[in-house]
């Protein structure tokens, strides 16, 4: 037992040294991370005016120093880890030479530092150093630097630690940082015990460890070890072995001569209670055996006690007697009462004994008379629903069998005071004997007719009301479908009204010119004239429906890799000449914004539109700003409906009047506009926002009434493996017009007017034709044999479609180019812009000009020669 507590005394004098040991860590912790809190701070405030003039500085540090006089100097430090400043050097002296102390640099990388101790070189004393990197701009590589003189924590560990502990703070490379006194004689070394230093270069931040080590004093010490968090050092507090050993014993030695004293007290004093307790004891039971045979017997002196103890516990016995009765009385009548309040009836029933003991409850819900407390087996099986009855005790039985500990089971009852029928709800738990055997049933049952019924309907109802719901959502959905057709069928209505004034002025021109040169059929003049008239007419007739198809997203686009920033700044020049003096242009362009892929003359065409819209909404004067950037849209928080990835986005701004959020709702539909009656047609924006689409991006409006408008296009990026396109255009455009070798041209289109235009075109240009009404009868041509140098064929045929057409004759040619003709494009889009990077085909939109189709023929000829 003694030794037990000498260990016990042991241990606790190594938590004690623990403890000291967390007490100083975090002493020391505290002490170093206001300090580096403090170089933060002296480091935020240094500007890249300081850098340029360390001696600026001075003044301040010296300062700072008189504030802390724990602090010997400051130093400021070059990326180059050389001194810019030391506070311990004067003005005009020269600086310590080589890296500073101060950095313990990590590669390319300045990092808060509290470093181990070191001979400082100027300070000529043990130092340890905080230093912070500068975060001002253009400061990439400088620090400050405070230089303290190590011995201050000498004072931390003695105030920290009571007399007689040996205390040390020891660097990560096990060096002292500083320690308690030693007497003169002890083998005080420079560096901490191998166990000590062990630790401190292993041990994580915050972990606390005991170790046995010999040196410091020359005697067995222990001590406990405590890795610091902040500073890079650990804290160890030791105590001689002998010392602990020692206050252990003497502990001991206290509590076994207090134990020998507490026992002998307690001895006497049993021994005389004892005695005393004795005869009162033994008075008191012959006291209760002559009670017991009615006779008296005299107490002796001294048990007077005994007996007021006696009659007290007898009238406490008689008293909780009469509380227990009243309890149980006060039970019964709250468990009826609440049976009353839950409509609940209760029954008791011994396995063995038919006669089950029943509540009033369970009377009046069975239809049982009033009255009665017994139900018998018989009399309930006779209450029980013919159709229920099997079930039910199907349910008792297995439930008695199975060893389970009860039952829940819901079953009808025909009632015999009034004939009805009830639904009960029956509940009980079986009791059974050691041997697993039942011995008894309590359970109570519920009338839940009124509740079941309710659920019922309930569920009908719900069932009505879910079938309501979806009648009036199919109802207002069809609303909404007639309200959407109404609205498509008013945009249908406009935009036919718009489509039927051009067509009319061009069917006027065509039909009068026509009409002109039927009646003067000598007059070549005329004819020619009126011929021209028909051709500008149609060629205007060819614009509206590029519109319209634009608008549709149906019209061709030649996709080629477009430069960002020569085609803003040359926009940007020629709109400064053209929209006035009193709009000023300005663009910007983000350096390095590599090209994107679309339509070069029609992206122009729909940059100028917006900038003509932007010079009418200021009608005062005002800056327009065309600016592009590179964007990345992630899908989440991108305002545009685009698959994620990198787009160009080009953005036309003015300062003009703006447009509230119904302006902003309708500018995309066709023939709408906000401008004049005769000053415009309505069909920019929504030519421009087909265009952005078809090429595979967006258009977005950002705009409030009196802050001007920003309209923004999103385009993708031009893939590297087109990034010559530009100039294979150009050597190809040179060879355009070229008719004089003698090419054979298939000419495939199920109309026989347009082929036989097609045709004359062609042979006028100088080439020699094939015909064919459809692809089959073409590829009839090629598998017979017939040179053909290139295939000219309509998009939509009955037998065979234009692509199918081209993809079948070039699987038989492999170099056979070709000419995609159409009137209506479908998907064009992705048609044009896949014809424009394989230049394998081109798409051409009808009507086509003769000059038109001789150029594709011949840039598509050029290709194939370059091949």
């Amino acid at each position: 037992m003694l030794i037990q507590q000498a260990q016990e005394r042991q241990q606790a004098e190594r938590r004690g040294l623990a403890n000291q040991a967390q007490a100083l860590a975090a002493a020391v912790d505290r002490e170093v991370a206001g300090t580096v809190k403090a170089v933060e701070a002296i480091a935020f405030a240094i500007g890249p005016e300081d850098l340029a003039e360390p001696e600026r500085l001075r003044s301040r540090f010296q300062a700072l120093l008189a504030r802390n006089p724990s602090w010997l100097n400051l130093v400021l430090v070059r990326p180059d880890a050389t001194q810019a400043l030391n506070t311990l050097v004067p003005p005009g002296e020269a600086l310590p030479e080589g890296p500073s102390s101060l950095l313990s640099r990590e590669p390319g990388v300045i990092v808060p530092t509290v470093s181990d101790p070191f001979f400082g070189r100027v300070a000529k004393v043990l130092l340890v150093t905080v230093r912070v990197p500068i975060s001002a701009p253009r400061a990439s590589g400088w620090a400050v630097g405070i230089g303290i003189d190590a011995h201050q924590f000498q004072s931390t560990i003695e105030a920290v630690l009571p007399l007689g502990s040996l205390g040390a703070v020891v660097s990560k490379t096990g060096s002292f940082v500083a320690h308690t006194p030693v007497p003169e004689g002890d083998r005080t070394a420079a560096l901490a015990p191998p166990e000590v230093a062990r630790i401190a270069q292993t041990g994580p931040p915050g972990w606390t460890t005991m170790v046995a080590i010999e040196r410091v004093t020359g005697q067995p010490m222990d001590a406990a070890v405590q890795r610091m968090s902040v500073a890079p050092w650990t804290a160890v507090v030791s105590l001689p072995r002998g010392a602990i050993d020692a206050q252990a014993w003497r502990a001991v030695q206290r509590a076994a001569w207090l134990s020998l004293l507490t026992l002998a007290l307690a001895l006497g004093a049993a021994v005389f209670l004892g005695r005393r307790l004795g005869l009162r004891i033994t008075a008191l039971a012959r006291a209760a055996e002559a009670t017991g045979r009615g006779e008296t017997f005299a107490v002796p002196h001294g048990v007077a006690e005994v007996d007021d103890v006696a009659t007290a516990l007898s009238r406490a016995a008689t008293e909780v007697r009469a509380r227990e009765a009243e309890l149980r009385r006060l039970g019964e009548d709250r468990l009826r009462l609440a049976h009353q309040v839950a409509r609940l009836g209760s029954f008791d029933l011994q396995v063995d004994d038919p006669v089950a003991v029943v509540t009033p409850e369970y009377a009046a819900i069975s239809g049982m008379p009033d009255g009665v407390t017994t139900d018998t087996h018989e009399a309930a099986l006779a209450r029980l629903h013919p159709e229920d009855r099997a079930k039910h005790m199907a349910t008792v039985q297995a439930a008695l069998e199975g060893g389970g500990s009860g039952y829940e089971t819901e079953f009808r009852i025909i009632r015999p005071s009034d004939g009805t029928v009830r639904l009960l709800s029956c509940r009980a738990e079986i009791y059974r004997d050691p041997e697993g055997r039942p011995q008894r049933l309590i359970g109570v049952i519920r009338d839940v007719t009124e509740e079941r019924a309710a659920a019922e309907n309930l569920r009908c109802l719900n069932a009505e009301l879910e079938v309501r719901v979806q009648e009036e959502v199919s109802a207002r959905e069809a609303a909404q479908t007639r309200a959407a057709h109404a609205e498509r069928m008013q945009a249908l209505g406009q935009l036919a009204g718009g489509i039927a004034h051009d067509f009319n002025n061009v069917l006027q021109a065509v039909q009068g010119g026509a009409a002109l040169i039927e009646r003067r059929p000598n007059d070549v003049a005329g004819v020619l004239r009126f011929a021209r008239m028909i051709l500008d007419a149609s060629g205007r007739g060819g614009t509206v429906t590029r519109r319209l198809l634009s608008f549709a997203r149906r019209d061709e686009l030649r996709a080629e890799p477009v430069e960002v920033e020569p085609l803003v700044a040359g926009l940007s020049e020629v709109l400064s000449h053209t929209l006035g003096a009193e709009v000023a242009c300005v663009h910007r362009v983000t350096p390095g914004t590599p090209p994107l892929l679309a339509d070069k003359g029609q992206l122009e065409t729909v940059l100028v539109n917006l900038a003509s819209n932007a010079r009418d909404a200021m009608p005062g004067g005002g800056t327009l700003t065309m600016a592009a950037q590179e964007v990345v849209l992630d899908g989440a928080s991108s305002s545009v409906r685009l698959v994620p990835g990198r787009y160009i986005r080009i953005s036309v701004s003015d300062t003009g009047t703006g447009m509230d959020a119904a302006t902003i709702a309708r500018v995309g539909e066709p023939f709408f506009t906000t401008k004049p009656q005769g000053a415009g047609t309505g069909l920019g924006l929504s030519m421009a926002k087909g265009f952005a689409e078809q090429s595979g991006g967006a258009l977005a409006i950002e705009s409030k009434r009196g802050m001007g408008t920003t309209v923004s296009i999103w385009l993708p990026l031009a893939p590297q493996a087109v990034a010559g396109s530009s100039a294979g255009s150009a050597a190809i455009a040179g060879t355009m017009g070229v008719g004089v070798v003698r090419r054979r041209v298939l000419v495939v289109d199920d109309e026989p007017i347009v082929r036989e235009v097609l045709v004359g075109l062609l042979e006028n240009a100088g080439y020699a034709t094939l015909r064919a009404s459809d692809g089959p009868r073409a590829l009839e041509l090629l598998d017979a044999g017939e040179v053909v140098d290139i295939l000219v064929t309509d998009l939509s045929m009955p037998s065979m479609g234009g692509v199918a057409l081209i993809e079948a004759a070039q699987a038989r040619h492999p170099s056979l180019p070709a000419v995609l003709l159409t009137g209506y494009a479908g998907d064009g889009a992705s048609i044009a812009i896949s014809g424009a990077l394989s230049g394998s085909y081109s798409l051409l939109r009808k009507p086509v000009q003769g000059p038109q189709l001789v150029e594709r023929i011949e840039a598509l000829m050029a290709v194939k020669t370059q091949r």
